[in-house]
């Protein structure tokens, strides 16, 4: 069939060359050549082909567009990305500068802020002690004992290893005067005892009733009437009462705790807490000051609670009284409780103190029972 089509396009080229430049004759007589020829399908079919590849062509045109739309805007998108990573970066710089700035600021000031408190420091007029790390427990059986017992244990150490010569230790070294600066000096209110470098515990009712402001500490002698025979004036921070302190108990302690830290030596070290049950029946005595405000002991006896409480007994109390002794002149006690563990060594634990400041000569009195109230003292002193 392709033959036959490409025959006939030869002889319409060879009839179309013969005729060229040659003049029409118009004459009647001349008749002119026609020659048919039949393309058949193969022209449908060419024409068909035709169209077909121009609705292709028209296809891969829209596609390519498409994409090219598709690429300028992904390049759009991909230039707004770059101009918010730009924005981001500014920000971010800008932030860093800031908080450097900031934290400069911030170390500046706490800088200033120290070199204030250490100016603050130097100025005023107590001895404050070196920063040593606490010692850790010595042994398993250490670690397990109450925090006030743990805390005397570090304190013999230390005292051992500071003043090894026991006989040179006073025995009032524990002792602290309380009370105000007045016209004339210092003013008594109460008599404390040390505790830790601290802490100081003392009588409730002398706290609340006097408000005391400052302490002295390191009594030179054993008169504590003589104003200025101590080593050290510290001035008190803050008091705390036990929270069940009322009018109605009246033989609560209370806590002061100091501005500063004590350094320890011969004239000042802190008293243990007696932690034991039940409580010693002798061995109890009371550094109560006579008239001239020298300082004896009163030997103290535990007595059965009948003899203190008719109806109920309180249980922060017990009942003591101050044995026949030769020395008549008892009169106000106002000092603490004392236990004497080991006199040779200095050693002394804190038993209580007289629920009220009163003259009990020859009488029983109740007495602060220091057992019962460990777990509030060690909840400040020894917080952990």
């Amino acid at each position: 069939m392709k033959k036959r089509v490409a025959a006939l396009l030869i002889l319409t080229l060879v009839t179309v060359f013969a005729t060229e430049g040659t003049a029409v004759d118009s004459s009647p007589n001349v008749v002119p050549l026609t020659i048919y020829f039949d393309a058949g399908e193969d022209v449908v079919k060419g024409l068909e082909l035709l169209r077909l590849n121009e609705g292709k062509q028209r296809d891969l045109e829209e596609t390519l567009q498409s994409q090219h739309n598709e690429i300028i805007n992904f390049k759009e998108t991909a230039r707004q990305l770059n101009n918010k990573l730009l924005e981001l970066n500014v920000k971010l710089n800008d932030l860093n500068g800031k908080s450097t700035q900031s934290a400069r600021s911030i170390n500046e000031s706490i800088e200033k802020r120290l070199l204030e408190i250490e100016n603050k420091l130097k100025s005023i007029n107590v001895i404050v002690p070196e920063q040593n790390p606490p010692e850790r427990p010595t042994s398993i059986f250490e670690m397990f004992l109450r925090p006030a017992e743990r805390a005397c244990q570090e304190t013999r150490r230390e005292i051992q290893r500071t003043q090894p010569n026991a006989t040179a230790r006073s025995e009032f070294s524990y002792l602290v005067k309380i009370g105000k600066l007045a016209i004339g000096g210092f003013k008594l209110t109460c008599i404390g005892t040390l505790v830790d470098k601290r802490y100081v515990i003392a009588a409730a009712h002398c706290l609340e009733d006097t408000k005391p402001t400052i302490v002295q500490l390191g009594m030179m002698s054993g008169n504590i009437s003589n104003t200025w025979d101590y080593t050290i004036m510290v001035n008190i921070k803050k008091i705390q009462l036990r929270p069940k302190y009322s009018n109605r108990y009246r033989n609560i302690i209370g806590l002061i705790e100091l501005e500063n830290d004590v350094n320890y030596s011969t004239l000042i070290y802190p008293i243990c807490l007696y932690t034991g049950v039940p409580k010693p029946e002798t061995g109890i005595r009371i550094p109560n000051p006579k008239s001239d405000g020298e300082l004896h002991w009163m030997n103290i006896l535990t007595l059965p609670d009948s003899l203190c409480f008719q109806k109920q007994k309180d249980e922060f109390v017990f009942c003591a009284s101050i044995a026949k002794q030769i020395d008549t002149n008892c009169g106000s006690i106002k000092g603490p409780l004392i236990w004497t563990k080991n006199e040779s060594l200095k050693e002394y634990r804190l038993i209580g103190f007289p629920a009220v400041y009163s003259n009990v000569c020859g009488l029983s009195f109740n007495a602060t029972d220091i057992t019962t109230l460990l777990d509030f003292i060690e909840s400040i002193v020894w917080a952990t």
